[in-house]
């Protein structure tokens, strides 16, 4: 039984067969002499039978899978915060770390950016020491699909793998980059799209430099090439993604007084 129960005995008035009778009135069995005493004996003789099981107004909920407020705090079962962690209960999944993009940085430094080993004692835990998200190597991350897309595995989007040819002349240079508008007209083509500033981030490689990519995107044709991104800053600006490093600004990002260039993206089939 999950809660203490009493009934009386055949030696009490109105008492059921064979069970014993405390003394000190606790007619319930809840080790406290109160009203629920009271209200337990009233509805063992209006009902001519064992009343509804009574348990404590505290402790932890007892039974997390039987359909009652075993500890009566209102909440039933999984709804009760007793229940949280057990097995009876869905459990709310964690966050999985191997599901983030990899930042592609495998070396520590020391305070003055000095190469050290990943284990010194000293500068300990650096992100290079554990490389946690979707791995750059081994099993490949990024593939290339040889129509000229990349399909990444960690996030499940597929990108243009070059920057795209906007004044289709077959040339990459200023004549592709151009306003925030003319981008996100020119990128929502049937399923592609702009990338917003979260799924551009997730190609940035900290291991890499100008561009701040993985090689198989290839290089960009300037220097300080910046990519619009579909997230607007606030009024008239727009975050843009500047590839040389690897960083995002809105500095250069007015989304009618300056140009950017465009690679697009879509969910991978």
């Amino acid at each position: 039984m999950p809660c203490g129960r009493f009934i009386p005995t055949d030696d009490a008035a109105g008492a059921g067969a064979g069970q014993d009778v405390l003394g000190n009135g606790d007619v319930n069995g809840d080790s406290d002499v109160n009203l629920s005493d009271v209200i337990y004996l009233l509805a063992f003789l209006f009902q001519g039978g064992d009343p509804p099981e009574l348990c404590p107004a505290s402790g932890p909920e007892t039974d997390c899978d039987n359909g009652l407020d075993d500890d009566q705090d209102g909440d039933t079962d999984c709804d009760d915060s007793d229940c949280a962690l057990d097995a009876a209960c869905p459990q709310i999944e964690q966050g999985d770390p191997s599901l983030l993009p990899d930042t592609g940085q495998t070396i520590c430094t020391d305070e003055l950016g000095q190469p050290i080993d990943c284990d010194d004692v000293d500068c300990p835990g650096q992100d290079g020491a554990y490389s946690t998200g979707c791995p750059r190597t081994g099993e490949a991350r990024f593939v290339d699909n040889l129509d000229g897309t990349v399909t990444d595995n960690c996030t499940g989007l597929m990108w243009q793998q070059f920057t795209a040819d906007v004044a289709r002349d077959g040339f990459l240079d200023e004549f592709d980059s151009v306003t925030w508008c003319e981008t996100l007209d020119f990128a929502d083509n049937d399923d592609w799209r702009l990338p917003n500033i979260n799924e551009l981030q997730s190609l940035v490689d900290h291991g890499e430099y100008n561009p701040a990519t993985d090689p198989i995107f290839g290089m960009t044709k300037l220097n300080s090439t910046g990519y619009w991104t579909s997230t607007s800053q606030q009024g008239f600006l727009a975050w843009i993604f500047l590839s040389e490093v690897g960083l995002f600004s809105t500095g250069s990002g007015h989304k009618t007084n300056t140009n950017q260039f465009v690679r697009a993206v879509r969910n991978a089939p």
